[in-house]
């Protein structure tokens, strides 16, 4: 066994629960971090942007935490934090705000690397915290029906209906052209 190969899928763990311990730390006013509630404040009141923007925060950040559904929840913390973290550092007349966006990038970079693929098919299957099991259905054999004639005798053809209905409707078709006689055909002036 390749001893890199297990200590970077161990460290990628270890990286994963950190930042995603710090965003679950930042959702919870525990210290002080990039909210994203500065991204709901034009749709909603103030106290309700904070609420669901710590929610959001939280939920993605124990999704990352645990390893479910990593990608998405990944990539979702990583642009709602990028986006909030631009959004205060260019409404920030303090240049020194710059240091901040450059935390958050930091982070959302350690929180990109969190989700790359290892070794082998179920790499990311295998690196949740919280893993679900797979397992084959076990079908039962099924009892083999001999196919057998069907009981009643095929239903007569329909011919007659048929003839019936083009006797009935027999004023509605056009006659059949007649072969030309050409004594009786006019004849073609423009000829020469």
């Amino acid at each position: 066994m390749d001893d890199r190969a297990a200590l970077g899928s161990t460290g990628q763990n270890l990286i994963r629960i950190l930042i995603a311990s710090y965003f679950l730390a930042v959702s919870a006013g525990v210290i002080d971090g990039t909210r994203i509630d500065i991204l709901l404040d034009a749709l909603m009141p103030p106290i309700w942007a904070e609420f669901i923007g710590r929610c959001v925060i939280f939920t993605l950040s124990f999704l990352v935490l645990c390893g479910l559904a990593l990608r998405i929840s990944a990539l979702l913390t990583a642009i709602l934090v990028f986006w909030a973290s631009l959004l205060v550092t260019l409404n920030s007349d303090n240049p020194a705000r710059v240091e901040v966006f450059w935390r958050d990038l930091a982070l959302i970079a350690a929180l990109m690397l969190t989700y790359l693929p290892g070794q082998g098919r179920t790499a990311l299957h295998d690196a949740a915290v919280v893993r679900t099991r797979r397992t084959v259905r076990n079908l039962k054999q099924m009892v083999r029906i001999a196919p057998r004639r069907p009981s009643q005798p095929a239903a007569p053809r329909r011919e007659p209906v048929l003839r019936a209905a083009q006797a009935k409707t027999k004023f509605l078709r056009l006659p059949k052209p007649q072969a030309s006689n050409p004594e009786t055909d006019t004849t073609n002036i423009f000829a020469d």
